[in-house]
C-alpha cells in the first residue's frame, strides 16, 4: 500500500528510536532510490510504503521513500 506524506524533509538527529535517516510530518524515512539529503529543508510530497516490524521504541512509523512530488 502506498503512503503519501506532505511537510518539510528534515535530518535525522538524535532519537530514542534510532531508525531512519530523515523525518517528515510524523515519519521516520529511509530510501534506497532518493538522495534526501538533496531535499532537506523543502516542503514536499513523499511517496513510499511503510516498513515491516515498525515503529519500534515508541517512535513513528518508517517510511521506504520511493517517490518524490
Amino acid at each position: 500500500m502506498k503512503i503519501e506524506a506532505n511537510g518539510a524533509i528534515l535530518q535525522q538527529g538524535m532519537t530514542t528510536y534510532q531508525y531512519g535517516t530523515h523525518v517528515i510530518a510524523g515519519y521516520a524515512l529511509r530510501s534506497s532510490a532518493i538522495d534526501l539529503d538533496k531535499y532537506i529543508g523543502q516542503t514536499l510530497t513523499v511517496v513510499g510504503h511503510l516498513i515491516n516490524g515498525y515503529p519500534v521504541d515508541g517512535g513513528p512509523d518508517y517510511l521506504e521513500v520511493e517517490e518524490i512530488k
